[in-house]
């Protein structure tokens, strides 16, 4: 994994989680991730930072058509961009606190509220 903006690079590996049904990957995605943690082993996520806001650009992927081995270029274009949200207590109700917001084709933002 790759920051072009300051050209820091991390390599690691991801085994396959070890589930009671095989599963595949088809490859047919690509994300730019914004995400809660978790303190292991405790799966439950903790609370979301006020992480300001992130301007993801310069976004996009390449898919090979199977049929004629072409590399495609995709862009954000049909990108399905996901807010996140925490439940709150007393009265209990959904509050977004973190909300992803198209600038471009291949620039998006995500702004924590």
């Amino acid at each position: 994994m790759k920051n072009v903006t300051t050209g820091r690079a991390v390599n690691f590996f991801q085994g396959p989680p070890n589930l009671p049904v095989p599963f595949k990957v088809s490859g047919a995605t690509a994300e730019w991730v914004m995400e809660r943690s978790a303190e292991a082993p405790d799966p439950t996520p903790l609370e979301l930072p006020d992480y300001g806001t992130v301007d993801f650009h310069d976004c996009g992927a390449s898919a090979i058509d199977p049929k004629t081995g072409a590399t495609i270029e995709r862009s954000l274009s049909a990108a399905q961009l996901i807010d996140m949200y925490v439940v709150r207590e007393g009265p209990e109700r959904i509050v977004k606190n973190s909300i992803a917001k198209p600038l471009s084709d291949s620039e998006f933002l995500t702004e924590h509220r």
